[in-house]
């Protein structure tokens, strides 16, 4: 089989206020450490170029295992925009 198919979701979470600088090192502080645990699992998070939204991916095997983590990074991720 030249290709495996992995489950995908996708959440669009929207950017009130300014994405600084402090945000994007929390965020990538988040996928630093998921690299490391989760090496089964594809994660990405990062800044919309054309809208005030932060768009997060997460892709793996496990259908339900995806769902569970990309609930787990938007309510990280919403936490991080409102400190």
């Amino acid at each position: 089989n030249l290709y495996n198919s992995y489950h995908q979701e996708k959440i669009n979470i929207p950017i009130d206020g300014q994405f600084n600088d402090k945000v994007n090192d929390s965020i990538k502080e988040i996928l630093t450490e998921l690299n490391k645990k989760k090496l089964h699992l594809r994660h990405l998070i990062r800044k919309s170029g054309t809208e005030p939204l932060i768009r997060i991916l997460v892709e793996g095997s496990n259908k339900i295992e995806v769902r569970n983590e990309i609930a787990i990074l938007a309510t990280q991720v919403k936490k991080i925009l409102n400190e």
